[in-house]
Parts: structure tokens; sequence; C-alpha cells
């Protein structure tokens, strides 16, 4: 968050299982930060209901890990899209 403070204005890869806060409260506080920050989420977590509770609260995408080589891809894909629609 300190980084993010000192420079919102990038692309963010979120993870929701962290050591020592709740994903989706980042989330949360990061959208309060800049509302226009693309935040992808990038977890292990496959629930449509976490899916769809960070979508409805900013996620720009949800990316779940798997196999490296498609997580990889995946993660490029969302990015990409993120800076897209970003450059509009």
């Amino acid at each position: 968050l300190a980084a993010f403070t000192a420079d919102s204005n990038r692309i963010v890869l979120l993870d929701l299982s962290l050591p020592d806060a709740q994903g989706l409260a980042v989330l949360a506080q990061l959208k309060v930060l800049n509302p226009q920050t693309p935040i992808i989420i990038v977890t292990a977590l496959e629930q449509v209901s976490t899916t769809v509770e960070a979508m409805q609260n900013g996620a720009c995408d949800y990316v779940v890990k798997g196999d490296s080589v498609e997580t990889t891809a995946r993660i490029a894909q969302a990015v990409e899209r993120a800076w897209t629609n970003r450059m509009r």
C-alpha cells in the first residue's frame, strides 16, 4: 500500500491470499486511493462468489493460478486488456 500511495498510476496484480491482510480488503483500499487503477486479481481461489465480489468491488480481471505457462499467458492477456482500456 505504501508503494501504491507513492505512485498510484500503475496496473496492480493482487493475490487474495496475503500473509498480513485480506486481499478483498486491500482491493477496497486501493480503489479508494485511486478508483481508476486497473487491479487484476491473481489467485488460486476459484470460487464464483469470491470472483463476483472482487469484480463488484472494482477488480478489472480475475486470473486463477494453475499451470505456470497458462497462468503466465492469462496474466499477460489481462495486463494487455487493462493497458488497452487505460489508454482509451
